[in-house]
């Protein structure tokens, strides 16, 4: 299976009272939503029981006022995922859903707060394998993330901002995978297309008034992931509980489709807010090197660690360690 590297990218929050000016990261499903389909994910169609934990360092921040210097908080992100993947007799089909959370979030400043929960989104795919040659498959599904997880909440002023989590995204993939003595190699290719956007409500202090000012539609994706590993214990090695143990690396892009949405309010009173992803068109590129612990019980155990390598702009959190403990059934 494939380790992976995906956190979805933060809605930026810019808001203005008077003087002031607050910027903030408004993560929906406390940034535990829109799973790529390669995380924690193998080519072949099969039956198994997932696991896992990803925790993302410096990935939200929050500025309750650029004035004043070393106002800058970041937070990381926590991620749980558990999952389910069962095949059909002939190991041709497999069907699988995906959960997750998070831990809530929250800010506060004199003018300005934001809040959210961390409940994330449902993920539900379907693998065909399509193409099998001595030991070389490609597999093609299609998934969809269904907007399950928690709102992201924020005040100007006296004034409140709810960003409502309601996008529904489409993922069709194509994915491989061989095996060469030791080796094995694996890769997948994925579009991720929002078909809905997320409401944006405002209520209005001074007037009393709710409104919906706009949808705010998520970006496009295209994720290509490649992975290659080595079995360093296997044939002929002996242990109680170890069955083999492998060594993978894996290299992976993302890169924006559409462009980013952009929303802007003004309250009654003055106050602004901005709602937009200040690098557009980002490239992110992520390295993952782990290991794989098979143990006779048909557990695998897998560590390890994703750290970006493409400029400080497309850089979406600044390391990633990854725990994932699967049950083959």
């Amino acid at each position: 299976a494939m380790f992976g590297d995906f956190l979805d990218a933060p809605i930026h929050l810019t808001g203005t009272n008077g003087a002031q000016q607050m910027r903030a990261d408004l993560a929906l499903g406390g940034g535990a939503r829109r799973l790529k389909i390669s995380e924690n994910n193998s080519a072949l169609p099969t039956d198994r029981a997932t696991v896992a934990y990803n925790r993302y360092s410096d990935v939200l921040s929050f500025d309750a006022d650029e004035m004043i210097p070393g106002g800058v908080t970041t937070r990381d992100v926590n991620r749980y995922t558990v999952g389910l993947e069962m095949a059909d007799s002939t190991e041709s089909w497999s069907l699988e859903t995906r959960f997750t959370i998070a831990e809530s979030f929250a800010g506060q400043g004199d003018q300005f707060s934001l809040a959210g929960s961390g409940l994330g989104n449902v993920l539900i795919g379907l693998k065909r394998l399509l193409f099998v040659h001595d030991r070389f498959v490609v597999t093609g599904g299609v998934a969809m993330d269904f907007p399950l997880g928690g709102e992201a909440l924020a005040s100007v002023g006296t004034h409140r901002l709810t960003v409502r989590n309601e996008a529904l995204h489409l993922q069709p993939y194509l994915a491989s995978a061989s095996v060469r003595g030791p080796f094995f190699f694996q890769s997948f290719s994925q579009v991720d297309v929002a078909l809905s956007g997320n409401a944006i409500d405002v209520y209005d202090d001074c007037l009393c008034t709710d409104a919906t000012i706009g949808q705010y539609t998520d970006q496009g994706y295209w994720h290509n992931d490649i992975a290659a590993g080595v079995w360093i214990l296997r044939d002929g090695f002996e242990n109680r509980w170890l069955a083999g143990l492998a060594a993978i690396g894996e290299f992976h892009h993302t890169t924006a489709i559409t462009d980013t949405d952009r929303i802007e309010h003004t309250f009654s009173l003055g106050e602004t807010i901005l709602l937009t992803s200040p690098t557009n068109r980002v490239n992110p590129m992520n390295a993952t090197f782990g290991v794989h612990a098979l143990l006779h019980s048909n557990t695998e155990i897998r560590l390890g660690v994703s750290l970006p390598v493409a400029e400080t702009h497309d850089r979406w959190f600044d390391s990633e360690w990854i725990l994932q403990i699967n049950q083959r059934l």
